[in-house]
C-alpha cells in the first residue's frame, strides 16, 4: 500500500468463491503469519459480498521483523451471511465436482478479508481461519455441524482423499501414475501445519497441507 487511506487485502471466499456461510453472534478466530522490516497496521475482517457490509474487524499492530511472526485475532460476526443459487452468479467457480448432483453450486455473502489499514509492506502467509469452539467437532478443525448431519444420516465410515501411500504405483490398466511419496508420503504430514514438509501440497489447485491423515483421525475419533 503506496499512499491514502483505506485498505488494502487480500480476500478469500472459500472453496471456488462459493462464498463462506457465516452465523450471526458467533466467534470465528484464526492466525496469519507476517514479516516486514517496518511496523505496519493489519486488519483482520469478515464482510457480505452480498450487501457489501463489514460484519466485523479487528485491527492488528505489527512492530515488524524480518523473520515469520503468527498474529492471532478473534472476529464475532454482528449479523450472519445467507447463500443463494450460485449458478447465476460468475464470480463462482464449482470447480472438479460441477453443478450436478453430489455438490450444489452456491453463492453464500461471507467473505474474509486481511491485510493493511495504513500505507506499508508486509508479508503474509498461512493465512487460517476456523469457527470457535461452538462451531468445531471436539476440538478439531472440523464443522461440527458436518459431523452431526453425517451421523444423523447414519454414515459409519468414510475415506479421506489420496493415497497416503509412501511410493507410486500404476493403475491397474497400467494407465498413469497413482500416489506421491513427496506430497503423500504420511510422516510428511506430522507437527504443527506451518511447519509441516507436506506444506504447499496441492489437490488441484486447492492447498491441503494444512489437513491431512492425522486431523482425518481426529475428527473420526
Amino acid at each position: 500500500m503506496i499512499s491514502g487511506a483505506g485498505v488494502a487485502a487480500v480476500e478469500n471466499r472459500g472453496l471456488g468463491s462459493e462464498g463462506l456461510f457465516l452465523e450471526a453472534g458467533k466467534d470465528y478466530e484464526g492466525f496469519v503469519f507476517v514479516k516486514s522490516r517496518e511496523a505496519v497496521s493489519l486488519v483482520a475482517r469478515l464482510i457480505d459480498k452480498h450487501s457489501n457490509e463489514s460484519l466485523e474487524e479487528q485491527q492488528l499492530t505489527f512492530g515488524g521483523s524480518v523473520n515469520w511472526t503468527r498474529l492471532n485475532f478473534t472476529l464475532r460476526t454482528n449479523r450472519g451471511t445467507d447463500c443463494v443459487d450460485g449458478a447465476n452468479d460468475t464470480t463462482v467457480t464449482c470447480g472438479k465436482m460441477g453443478g450436478g448432483p453430489g455438490h450444489v453450486c452456491v453463492s453464500c455473502g461471507g467473505a474474509f478479508q486481511l491485510g493493511l489499514a495504513a500505507p506499508g509492506t508486509v508479508h503474509l502467509d498461512f493465512v487460517y481461519l476456523q469457527p470457535g469452539e461452538w462451531g468445531r467437532f471436539a476440538g478439531q478443525p472440523v464443522l461440527k455441524s458436518g459431523v452431526e448431519q453425517l451421523k444423523r444420516m447414519g454414515i459409519t465410515s468414510i475415506r479421506l482423499g489420496g493415497s497416503f501411500a509412501s511410493q507410486p504405483y500404476k493403475y491397474a490398466d497400467g494407465f498413469g501414475d497413482y500416489g506421491d511419496p513427496d506430497t503423500y508420503f504420511w510422516q510428511r504430514w506430522i507437527g504443527k501445519p506451518w511447519a509441516r514438509p507436506s506444506l504447499g501440497a496441492e489437490w488441484g489447485a486447492e492447498l491441503l497441507s494444512g489437513f491431512g491423515p492425522f486431523e482425518f483421525i481426529g475428527a473420526r475419533c
